[in-house]
């Protein structure tokens, strides 16, 4: 009695199976180029800003409008830009600023420095604004400033809502 061992092999399975194989190698090969491709542009996102003084005495404190480094600041807390002028929370000075960005000139609209009431600008914040007011966070309260006729300065009487 003889044994006969047959030996089958599925040449289209294995043809199939080896396509995929190469498929992956291709799609990792392509993500690879990809991404050496792409390098210079995630360079760009890691050069750094350069930083520069623009108002206020580096390390001085006070609230004295003026302009560049005569003004004095005491914790400014949030910047908001029209492009023409820069308004600042001034938060220990219980003042909002606006800074004319061509010149430097700094300026309180609104507040009395260093004198903060009930009712009245207590610790400013995150200043914002559109065509018609400006707004801050003071504390709990979300104030707004109605502009005057001349867009560049808000009225002083504060509305709360």
């Amino acid at each position: 009695m003889t044994l006969s061992v047959e030996t089958r092999t599925n040449v289209p399975h294995v043809l199939a199976r080896l396509e995929r194989s190469m498929n992956r190698v291709k799609r990792a090969f392509l993500f690879l180029v990809f991404c050496v491709a792409c390098a210079p542009v995630c360079t760009y996102a890691a050069q750094q800003a350069i930083v520069e003084h623009f108002v206020g005495t580096e390390g001085g404190i006070g609230s004295r409008d003026g302009r560049g480094a005569i003004a004095r600041f005491n914790l400014p807390h949030g910047v908001w830009t029209d492009g023409t002028f820069a308004y600042v929370a001034d938060q220990n000075n219980s003042t909002i600023r606006k800074i004319t960005i061509a010149t430097g000139d700094v300026t309180t609209i609104a507040g009395t420095p260093q004198q903060p009431q009930a009712g009245r600008i207590e610790r400013p914040s995150l200043v914002w604004g559109d065509a018609s007011f400006l707004y801050f966070v003071d504390g709990p309260t979300i104030r707004r400033s109605r502009w005057q006729q001349e867009r560049s300065q808000p009225s002083r009487a504060l509305l709360s809502d």
